[in-house]
């Protein structure tokens, strides 16, 4: 049996599945409203990402329980461009910039004017646009120093969700080919770029960790979850 969690935007859902791809079992949770202090802004809060997480896969697992199924492995997905920023201790900086936030478009700009529109576009075949990531370090850089200055890492609420699961920071996070930096391709195909981009976060590429890609093995599940949602420990 299969445990899938799915992290939309405005909620997440827990589902069993069995080997032969049918659906046992599901639930699924709201998040709290998107904040939006600004027209365009869109925020939500990680940690409340984890409350539903916890709270649907807590409700999946007493169907798993009753019926004697046994979860051997889990999978997770959901929502694309999420900026989570967190500091060396893996604690959340700030509320997520989500894939629907529409601030960026001034660093777009810049990004178009500092690389140009037609190279962009030879690089990577996208223009920037604001729903990348890229362009949401860039806004926090301009316009919170103090909480850029501390981001240690930038996953993707797939990858903070597994270090959650964890109940220990990820590092490097990973989220198999979501961090290709503005969602441009450049990662794996162009590693190199890895270093421009980050010379464009700070001058000096001391950010370069920020923008890494990774589609290896995560890891295990800590010990502690598995008390706490009855998975299997073999």
């Amino acid at each position: 049996m299969f445990l899938g969690v799915d992290v939309g935007t405005g909620g997440t859902r827990a589902i069993l599945v069995d080997r032969e791809g049918r659906v046992v079992a599901s639930e699924s949770c709201e998040h709290l409203p998107i904040h939006s202090a600004e027209i365009g802004w869109a925020e939500q809060d990680p940690e409340d990402w984890w409350r539903a997480a916890r709270t649907a896969i807590t409700a999946i697992m007493r169907h798993a329980a009753t019926a004697g199924l046994t979860v051997e492995a889990a999978g997770l997905t959901g929502q694309m461009h999420g900026c989570v920023m967190l500091d060396s201790t893996g604690q959340v900086l700030r509320p997520a910039l989500i894939w629907c936030d529409q601030r960026t478009q001034p660093q777009c700009d810049w990004l178009h004017a500092t690389i140009g529109y037609q190279r962009l576009i030879e690089l990577t075949c996208n223009p920037a646009l604001p729903n990348f990531t890229l362009t949401k370090l860039l806004w926090v850089r301009e316009h919170q120093p103090e909480i850029f200055d501390r981001i240690a890492h930038r996953p993707q609420f797939r990858a903070f969700g597994v270090a959650l699961l964890r109940r220990r920071p990820a590092h490097p996070f990973v989220g198999g080919v979501q961090l290709r930096l503005l969602r441009l391709d450049l990662g794996l195909q162009r590693p190199h770029l890895i270093v421009q981009a980050a010379d464009l976060l700070d001058n000096r590429g001391a950010h370069t960790h920020l923008l890494q890609t990774c589609a290896h093995h995560i890891g295990l599940f800590s010990k502690q979850t598995y008390i706490q949602h009855n998975l299997s420990s073999d």
